[in-house]
């Protein structure tokens, strides 16, 4: 019995050991997938501040301020980056892209 049970432990550490870098990668995967999508947040939020100030001065939306939204998303986006672990890298164009669903679609 203690010689069979020994053998479980191995086989047990082995395949934990083998699966553990596996998971780690996954970790690093979503944290960075998670770090773009809330830059991507905060870029839509600084934009729409920057409307929001232009419609209560009733003044045309500040190109500075939309530039300085765009800058910093960029500047995270890099940062997000370097940190390694993110599938797939170089998409802040994409992400950048106007977006229709069929909810928008719909109530506009």
């Amino acid at each position: 019995m203690s010689r069979a049970f020994g053998g479980l432990t191995t086989i047990i550490i082995v395949l934990s050991l083998a699966i553990a870098p596996g998971h780690a990668a996954d970790k690093a995967a979503v944290k960075c997938s998670t770090g773009k999508q809330k830059a991507a947040v905060k870029k839509i939020g600084s934009k729409l501040k920057c409307h929001q100030k232009a419609n209560a001065a009733d003044l045309p939306v500040d190109q500075e301020c939309l530039a300085k939204a765009e800058t910093k998303f960029s500047e995270s986006i890099a940062k997000i980056e370097a940190k390694g672990g993110c599938i797939i890298t170089g998409d802040e164009a994409t992400m950048s892209r106007p977006r229709t669903s069929a909810w928008t679609r719909s109530t506009v």
